[in-house]
């Protein structure tokens, strides 16, 4: 069976919804622990293994979609990589925005939710980029950078959902309450 490619406005309207619902959750939880303690933000310093998958994060997440999306996108002229690539590049800004919103202004333990809600997301915005671009679509270097990006994007809900009781310092002593 062939699944039929999604169009720009199906694209569209599932990104809203998913930017609605993040954000809705999001406002919520910062609203609903409006005494907590101000969040410090991740753990520093990080660990050796964290400083090597960070910049991995951002070459494989980051600079690679983007030469893909420019050169074989906008360049080349195929739609179908930018309808692939765009949404998951705005619904990657994004991300980093609310992060920085989250812990920046409101300093919420919240912001630990905020990759929780997207990097899922990312995982389906790649599944949906490789039925946009179809199982022919003959073009091999955009296939790859959505296949590297689903296998990141995975095991970074790894290393993100494992990482929670650190970054949320739960494995600090408490004072005694």
């Amino acid at each position: 069976m062939i699944i039929p490619a999604p169009t720009a406005s199906v694209l569209l309207i599932e990104n809203l919804i998913f930017l609605v619902l993040a954000t809705l959750v999001i406002v919520v939880g910062v609203k609903r622990y409006p005494d907590a303690r101000p969040f410090p933000g991740p753990v520093r310093p990080w660990p050796l293994w964290f400083r090597i998958w960070f910049p991995i994060i951002w070459f494989v997440g980051g600079l690679i979609p983007l030469i893909t999306l420019i050169g074989w996108g906008v360049i080349g002229g195929h739609t179908a990589v930018v309808l692939a690539l765009t949404p998951y590049f705005v619904m990657f800004v994004l991300q980093i925005v609310s992060e920085q919103v989250v812990w920046k202004n409101f300093q919420s333990p919240i912001w630990v939710i905020v990759p929780c809600l997207y990097l899922p997301w990312r995982v389906w915005q790649c599944v949906r980029g490789l039925e946009t671009l179809g199982p022919d679509s003959g073009l091999l270097v955009a296939d790859i950078t959505l296949w590297a990006l689903l296998v990141l994007w995975i095991l970074n809900i790894f290393v993100h959902y494992t990482g929670i009781p650190n970054s949320m310092r739960w494995n600090e002593p408490r004072a005694n309450v």
